[in-house]
């Protein structure tokens, strides 16, 4: 016993009846801790008042005039300029409404712990703003009081004894008696004085579970909001959401909140969507960039810095802006192992976006060090759990990418470390290079020829450099389009490789199967290269198969550029060498998609019919299926009749061998049919499964991207909510941002239409009147063909109309029309006359304004698109009860039947 006890032994039973009281309330502890030594119990009636004390903390009584519980409220005021994150705010508060009705109404206590909210990701990329607003959202539900804490430092984290003693102290605590009680007494403390409390408690920037833990209310009322960069939520058995960037939409407005631009018609969409690209849409990025916008000269000089900043200097230029958007990544990277951050850097040569965990070896390999694939995977993972790598969803294997402005970060790097006396010393990136390259290039040709095909003999190659075949041959030679679009970058340089290395029949192989796919747009110069050298050599010493491959990839390029002039000239070349009906079937089928992208539907539906001919003798269902979906879609541009009722055949589409591309086009088909009968739904539904199937092609997602803007703006309401404007112009921004970067003028036109569309259903004039411009100048540096530069002229006249300026109404009205009577499509046709007739009327032609807008009306009646033909009837109602006299319909136009309007 202590000299304390044994100068009083009354006082140990007395402390141990307060302890079998008192000890299911969590006071307790604390009650004891504050006591002097056992000179506190001398007398039983000072034990008594420690006992009924005791008893009254377990009963939830505070005693008045021991402590004064306050309401306190230290959360930071809530951020002006939040903006974005929508889905994600959502997504927590239902986790929220989830968690705490295991509770019932919220009065009565759960059988478990606090509401927990997890949030996590890496630095930078706006956790602590999204907790700011969800606690702000949640605080009616929590009257009792919010606490807020930071739990991080630069050097560290805070220990949780110093967190409680400022929580304990914020719910009405002594000061300086707080600084003397313990972490267990603390703890014991915070949870009594919480406890039958609804209180709110955000602990942000969180380093491990154990700091949280120490931190955590008993009381089921409370809630606890938890940032961190790992998930600490699986550790502590919750979920956790993982943060991302923002997606192009909530990118513009979180730069645009803190811009402040002079007014919305003064936004250019296309400079918002590039400085957000070029700051990786990261919201602290978005911030500088946009601090600097508002105190300089504007968005566009911001541009322009941005843009001159060559790519090792981009990092610079963001710290100017007040944000050192690299400094969390760096302090995490420190607290890595030596080989976790070499490989971080060595991750820098990989050019495509996404990569496995098996390029570590021949990266390593370069070094002379050996990875299996299996420590590979390891080494990611553990870069991949303070944030410094993202996980990604794919198909076989997992796959990683850089988090936003991290790949700059490991160049950097990489550079430094390749200096004298620094980490990879003695080595050169071009080593590194060539090591990565020529391992590419062989595991690429065992895809192509399977594991007993021709070999690459390059005996610098290692068998540590790859993993074993059968761990990865099978899988990717069975969906081999996926490996293609997601290795696109890589394959290209294996591809320049092999030409260089006069290995010309690997060189023409991968080339044959890179035509049509854009992985890249900025390998786009030299894949072109390489197929124009490709074509030399293989005119110049390969067999007439191998000049057909390459001739073929020409084509598929053409195509996904949409060069539909260049596509139609390869097409005849190909045509001619073409031996195999498959392949014969093939060509014509991408000559009539050509013939259609340039407004040749009459000549393109007599080359459909030969190809759907062709398809059927030679066995190929999945082509015969695709071009009678093209049959039907053409069809349905020239003949009213069809226009509802031309539909791709339902049912599954039949998979012959590699043809995810073909497949995606034939759910984009099923989405303009869709369209045309008005269900917005369905066209989702097809546009999604569309992505799917071509994950990792920009082309792609730029084309889809177009296509659902385009018939909500054709199809659906008038007038469309301000907010999915906004977001439909940040996703045709980023379309427009891809097209410029693969040269496609085509696409770039139709994206600064839907653009100038977009401004106009807003009300922004001035903005519209800018696209079209830019569009017009486009046009004259390439002939895109009639539907694209007829749409041009048709919203050239609706810009021209809002604004009151019916001459030049009229003209790109009546071009647009004559386009479109030259084409044969008819539906285009009537929405231009519509507009024509309108402007005819306010220049006082009545006659003329009627005769359109009857044959406008007409023509909508004939192929049932009843919304428009009424819009029309109103119209023409309105001409008549105006005052124009009544209506002289006059002869009907030739070959135009009325329909329904009488």
């Amino acid at each position: 016993m202590t000299a304390a006890s044994q100068r009083n032994p009354h006082g140990v039973w007395l402390k141990r009846a307060v302890i079998l009281v008192g000890g299911a309330g969590p006071g307790t502890a604390a009650m004891l801790e504050v006591i002097p030594d056992g000179s506190a119990w001398k007398t039983p009636a000072v034990a008594l008042c420690w006992i009924l004390g005791s008893l009254m903390v377990w009963l939830g009584v505070r005693p008045i005039g021991k402590r004064r519980i306050t309401r306190p409220m230290t959360m930071p005021e809530r951020l002006p300029a939040f903006r974005g994150r929508s889905a994600e705010l959502d997504r927590l508060i239902k986790r929220h409404e989830r968690q705490s009705a295991d509770g019932g109404d919220g009065t009565a206590a759960r059988p478990h712990g606090p509401v927990m909210i997890f949030i996590h990701g890496g630095p930078g990329i706006g956790k602590t703003a999204l907790a700011d607003r969800l606690a702000h959202e949640l605080l009616p539900a929590y009257p009792d009081g919010c606490l807020y804490a930071n739990l991080g430092r630069a050097t560290g984290q805070r220990e949780p004894q110093e967190i409680l003693q400022l929580f304990v102290t914020q719910l009405g605590e002594d000061e300086e008696k707080a600084r003397q009680l313990t972490l267990p007494v603390l703890q014991n403390l915070f949870r009594s004085l919480t406890a039958q409390r609804r209180m709110l408690v955000v602990l942000d920037a969180a380093r491990d579970d154990q700091q949280v833990k120490a931190l955590l209310p008993n009381e089921s009322r409370c809630a606890v909001i938890v940032t961190s960069r790992r998930d600490l939520g699986s550790l502590l058995s919750h979920r956790s959401l993982l943060l991302e960037v923002p997606d192009a939409a909530d990118a513009a407005e979180i730069l645009l909140a803190y811009a402040e631009p002079e007014s919305e018609g003064a936004v250019d969409p296309e400079c918002v969507a590039e400085v957000s690209e070029l700051c990786a849409r990261l919201p602290l990025a978005l911030r500088g960039a946009g601090d600097a916008a508002r105190t300089g000269t504007g968005l566009r000089a911001v541009l322009a810095e941005l843009r001159s900043s060559p790519e090792d200097g981009l990092l610079g230029r963001l710290k100017t802006y007040h944000r050192d958007v690299t400094e969390g990544y760096r302090v995490e990277l420190k607290r890595l192992g030596r080989r976790e951050q070499q490989a971080f850097r060595l991750l820098a040569v990989v050019n495509t976006e996404t990569f496995v965990p098996w390029v570590l070896q021949p990266l390593f390999g370069a070094l002379g060090q050996e990875v299996t694939p299996q420590e590979s995977g390891n080494i990611m993972a553990a870069i991949s759990a303070p944030g410094l790598l993202l996980p990604v969803e794919s198909r076989s294997f997992a796959r990683y990418r850089f988090p936003p402005l991290g790949r700059l970060l490991a160049e950097q790097l990489l550079r430094e470390a390749l200096k004298p006396k620094e980490l990879l010393e003695g080595v050169t990136k071009d080593h590194l290079v060539d090591c990565f390259d020529r391992t590419v290039l062989t595991m690429a040709w065992a895809v192509i020829n399977g594991a007993n095909g021709h070999p690459v003999t390059d005996p610098g190659i290692s068998s540590a450099w790859m993993p074993p075949i059968d761990l990865w041959l099978d899988p990717v030679r069975g969906d081999q389009e996926y490996w293609q679009r997601v290795e696109h970058a890589n394959l290209v340089s294996a591809a320049a490789l092999a030409h260089g290395s006069g290995i010309h029949d690997v060189g023409w192989q991968i080339t044959a199967r890179l035509g049509g796919v854009i992985g890249d747009p900025r390998v786009l110069p030299r894949f072109v290269d390489v197929l124009e050298g490709g074509l030399e050599t293989a005119m110049s010493h390969g067999s007439p198969e191998d000049q057909m491959g390459v001739r073929l990839a020409l084509l598929t390029h053409a195509m996904a550029v949409e060069d539909y002039r260049k596509a139609l000239e390869v097409s005849d070349t190909v045509l001619g060498l073409a031996r195999h009906p498959r392949t014969h079937s093939r060509v014509l089928r991408m000559k009539g998609q050509a013939l259609q992208g340039i407004g040749r539907y009459v000549d393109a539906d007599a080359l459909l019919q030969e190809s759907l001919r062709t398809a059927k003798s030679a066995g190929a269902p999945m082509s015969a299926r695709i071009a009678s979906a093209l049959l039907a879609e053409n069809n349905a541009l020239l003949h009213p009749g069809e226009w509802r009722r031309a539909r791709p055949a339902e049912g599954e589409v039949v998979r012959e061998r590699s043809g995810t591309d073909v497949e995606a086009l034939f759910w984009v088909l099923n989405g303009h049919c869709a369209a045309r009968r008005g269900n917005l739904d369905d066209v989702e539904e097809a546009l999604e499964r569309a992505g799917r199937l071509t994950v990792g092609d920009v082309a792609w997602e730029a084309a889809l991207r177009c296509a659902r803007v385009r018939h909500h703006l054709d199809h659906g309401p008038v007038a469309p909510e301000h907010r999915l404007l906004r977001r439909f112009e940040a996703d045709i921004s980023q379309a427009l941002l891809t097209y410029r970067a693969m040269g496609n003028v085509s696409g770039q036109v139709r994206a600064h239409t839907l653009l100038a569309e977009l401004r106009l259903r807003g009300g922004g004039l001035e903005g519209c009147d800018r696209q079209i411009r830019q569009a017009r100048a486009l046009l004259r540096t390439y002939d895109v063909g009639r539907p694209t530069s007829a749409v041009v002229d048709r919203v050239h006249g609706e810009w021209a109309a809002r604004g009151e300026k019916w001459d030049k109404a009229q003209f790109g009205f009546e071009s647009a029309v004559d386009a479109y009577i030259a084409t044969g499509d008819f539906w285009h046709e009537a929405r231009a006359r519509t507009g024509l007739g309108l402007a005819e009327r306010r220049l006082g032609r009545v006659r003329r304004a009627r005769e359109h807008l009857w044959h406008a009306g007409a023509l909508f009646a004939s192929c049932g698109d009843r919304d428009r033909e009424s819009r029309v009837k109103r119209e023409l109602d309105d001409m008549e009860s105006g005052g124009s006299g009544p209506l002289d319909t006059g002869p009907e136009p030739p070959g135009r039947p009325y329909g329904r309007l009488t």
